[in-house]
């Protein structure tokens, strides 16, 4: 009924059962509509694989987040033809360092003058891991490591969920009660970014193409994180960011140690990184790519 009420040109899904219902609906609807879904994650659990082979009889053209994403839909079987790579993509004027100068969060988190290495996300992911999927709980252990060195050292976790109380235990093992702030749930992203000097996301689960990346490099934050998914495509071939290994606590302190060691590092690598946003990761740059989709699924009304 929707379809013949509003007869849509095409059809963008979020889930592959979503395009397959709605490219069903116009059939029984008399019609044949160009479908293109947005394939932000696969099944990963190896007793779930056969969940993945429906992506091949997904209808149109599939929008993978990232190469990695590309790359796993290959390997079910999808057809290359079949698949664009989008990415995600961000407001640069929105996440502008430019329009921030930081000061009110600092001062209210006591961080005039340190050193601020920051991570924004939820504190989630399944209990069996050792702490949360962002991996907020070895970031804490990596600075731990680095506080000697660097006593101006500041951790700012923004963030909370039910496995806070994992990072909490590991910031009272680690005696860094007065190294690490736990900033809660927030919603002045851009406010808190301004606020942070380095950008940390060394996730162990759950990452294709975090957002959050993008939006640090958008504020010319350089940043470290976990070689898992599409990180490593964010890089801009290590002038920008750096990925290790997940869990690697120690590879995590070594990556961030220039950075803290090096105001000037941190500087041309910010910089960097927010030309990379700038030519790659824009809303409007991801905008055209989807409707490079639009078209290839078979989409007419290009003037529109």
């Amino acid at each position: 009924s929707v379809i013949r009420r509003e007869r849509p040109d095409v059809v963008h899904g979020h889930n592959a059962a979503a395009t397959i219902c709605a490219f069903a609906a116009g059939l029984l609807a008399g019609r044949t509509l160009p479908c293109v879904t947005s394939v932000r994650g696969v099944e990963e659990r190896d007793s779930h694989q056969w969940r993945n082979k429906i992506w091949r009889n997904t209808p149109g053209i599939l929008l993978g987040v990232c190469e990695k994403t590309r790359q796993r839909l290959l390997s079910f079987g999808c057809p290359p033809e079949k698949i664009i790579v989008t990415y995600n993509g961000i407001d640069p004027e929105r996440f502008d360092r430019g329009r921030y100068d930081g000061g009110d969060v600092r001062r209210d988190f006591s961080l005039e003058g340190k050193i601020v290495i920051g991570t924004i996300g939820a504190m989630t992911g399944p209990e069996a891991l050792d702490g949360p999927g962002k991996g907020q709980h070895n970031l804490v252990k990596a600075a731990a490591l680095l506080r000697h060195e660097f006593p101006d050292l500041r951790v700012l976790l923004v963030g909370d969920g039910p496995l806070r109380h994992k990072v909490e235990q590991v910031v009272a093992e680690n005696r860094m009660e007065d190294h690490v702030i736990f900033a809660g749930r927030r919603f002045d992203t851009p406010e808190m970014l301004s606020a942070m000097d380095i950008y940390a996301l060394p996730s162990i689960h759950g990452e294709f193409f975090p957002n959050s990346i993008i939006e640090a490099m958008s504020f010319a934050l350089p940043w470290v994180g976990s070689d898992i998914a599409g990180l490593s495509e964010l890089t801009a071939e290590g002038e920008a960011g750096e990925v290790v290994s997940p869990g690697d606590v120690a590879a995590l302190a070594e990556a961030l140690r220039p950075l803290l060691d090096d105001s000037e590092k941190r500087k041309v690598r910010g910089e960097r990184g927010r030309r990379e946003v700038e030519e790659r990761f824009t809303i409007g740059k991801v905008a055209e790519r989807i409707v490079e989709g639009y078209r290839r699924a078979g989409w007419q009304n290009g003037g529109s």
